[in-house]
């Protein structure tokens, strides 16, 4: 029998709960960014209140697609970090932050 140690977010040094909850963080923002965009495909959403939600133009948002993520969690912080807050209490790591599967 092996034994194998867990931790809590808390339990991890502080360079490795950055890079975890930064991981979590963009995962997060793409798994949201992706429902809209499904939404949209289904004809439950606008493309307006899209980029509404987003918080930037068409324009902007097409322009420059490698910052839509950056807008999106910036007009949507607080939401998106008591999701990931939730998440963190909820999940157990290895020393190296690495979520247990």
């Amino acid at each position: 029998m092996k034994t194998i140690q867990a931790y809590e977010f808390k339990d991890l040094d502080s360079k490795h709960q950055e890079k975890v909850r930064n991981k979590f963080v963009d995962s997060e923002i793409e798994s949201q960014l992706d429902m809209l965009r499904e939404q949209i495909e289904l004809g439950q959403l606008t493309e307006e209140k899209y980029w509404k939600i987003i918080g930037c133009s068409k324009s902007y948002g097409e322009q420059t697609p490698w910052f839509v993520a950056s807008v999106y969690y910036e007009h949507n912080k607080q939401s998106v970090d008591e999701h990931i807050e939730e998440m963190l209490s909820e999940t157990l790591f290895n020393k190296f932050g690495e979520v247990f599967a």
